[in-house]
């Protein structure tokens, strides 16, 4: 079942350019902005099965509790289960987690640069 539900959505987003936007959980509402946790399959994303992912955040009282950890722990899960096989995480340059990201397996490769014009 699970894989003809797999094949099915795939077929969608593949020929008929549907997409799956779907939120798992609020993580916060600040006035009008809302962040959110959750998952998208569209026509660029789905036949390479990438993750990027660009912000995370740890409340500073609860680093080095292992609730980042946590975090990458069970997005690993969720994607692995997905089927998803590539995943790739950014930082900011004032917030270095290269060491956390090297304890979690991940490999750095690239370094990039932007402008305002």
């Amino acid at each position: 079942l699970s894989f003809v539900l797999s094949a099915m959505t795939l077929a969608s987003v593949a020929f008929d350019g549907a997409r799956f936007n779907e939120t798992l959980y609020t993580w916060m509402v600040v006035g009008g902005l809302k962040m959110e946790i959750g998952f998208l399959v569209d026509g660029l994303h789905n036949p390479i099965r990438l993750c990027v992912q660009d912000i995370y955040y740890v409340v500073k009282s609860e680093r080095r509790s292992g609730a980042g950890s946590l975090l990458f722990n069970t997005v690993e899960a969720e994607l692995k289960r997905r089927g998803s096989f590539r995943w790739i995480v950014a930082e900011k340059v004032h917030m270095d987690g290269g060491d956390f990201f090297a304890r979690h397996g991940f490999t750095h490769i690239e370094r990039s640069y932007w402008k305002m014009v």
